[in-house]
């Protein structure tokens, strides 16, 4: 008789049955897990044992880069890993805040926040996530505020208008 033990990943494919001398063949699935496992086949009370490497921890992220409004916002990005390699994120400057999802192992994602950017130029930065780097480029914060003229009449008072809501007259002279 034969008997194999993990058969979800260790199976005969021939030979399975017969008397005297002869060959039983197996196949080995394939190890998701980046750690050894170990089964058994049992041949006529003789057993052999069959140990498998795990996978080796490899890292692929869902996508590299994002781009936001000036106004930021969140996002995600999903991590795919063999279960049992774990990985981290972290986040290189204070504008762009990881918020879940690290530490973790395997498959996961990873949630983050970018802050409003009021800088007036168009920024980026990146983020290290299962030792890959995703890059997060962000406008400036446009602002729909008309622009602002400064008088100063002929006492001295200064004087604050915006072109889109008044017709300016200069008596007391720019300063």
């Amino acid at each position: 008789p034969i008997s194999i033990s993990n058969s979800q990943w260790l199976n005969i494919t021939s030979g399975a049955s017969g008397s005297g001398i002869g060959t039983v063949n197996y196949s080995v699935g394939a190890n998701p897990n980046n750690t050894q496992r170990v089964g058994t086949i049992t041949v006529n009370g003789q057993v052999f044992t069959v140990t498998q490497a795990g996978a080796p921890c490899s890292f692929a992220l869902s996508a590299t880069t994002a781009n936001f409004s000036g106004s930021g916002g969140t996002g995600s990005v999903g991590i795919t890993a063999p279960g049992g390699c774990t990985w981290t994120a972290t986040s290189n400057i204070a504008w762009l805040t990881v918020t879940y999802g690290t530490p973790n192992s395997g498959n996961g994602t990873v949630t983050y926040s970018v802050g409003a950017n009021s800088s007036g130029i168009s920024r980026s930065s990146t983020m290290t996530i299962a030792g890959q780097t995703f890059t997060v480029s962000q406008a400036a914060l446009t602002s729909s505020a008309a622009p602002v003229a400064v008088f100063r009449d002929t006492v001295g008072s200064v004087r604050l208008s915006t072109y889109a809501s008044s017709t300016l007259s200069n008596s007391g002279g720019l300063f």
